[in-house]
């Protein structure tokens, strides 16, 4: 998994592959890493790299979606694949998290 810095203090994570249960702790660990360290950064989850998502991956993104709400930051999912975004409709999930279609690019740091 990706990480970039964007403006403002942004951050955008990009999971590649199969989002699984696996894969889902994995990006769950990640998002906890970043609130305890950034307090409540924006926040973007990019889809670009992900081949699929399973019943495991979209709970992992409906407990992104809990996280971003309790610590109250800004969660926006980017980059959805068309598959994806069908289950975020039906699921109704569209309704309670931002969703973009591209993520924001990264900001160069200086050496």
């Amino acid at each position: 998994m990706q990480m970039h810095a964007v403006g403002s203090d942004g951050i955008v994570l990009s999971p590649e592959g199969l989002l699984d249960a696996s894969y889902g702790l994995k990006l769950e660990s990640q998002l906890l890493s970043i609130i305890n360290s950034h307090k409540s950064p924006p926040l973007f989850i990019s889809f670009e790299k992900v081949d699929s998502v399973d019943s495991a991956g979209l709970m992992t993104l409906v407990s992104a979606i809990q996280l971003s709400q309790r610590y109250g930051f800004a969660l926006t999912l980017c980059s959805i694949p068309a598959a994806l975004q069908m289950v975020l409709e039906m699921s109704q999930l569209d309704q309670v998290v931002k969703i973009i279609q591209h993520a924001p690019v990264p900001v160069a740091v200086a050496a």
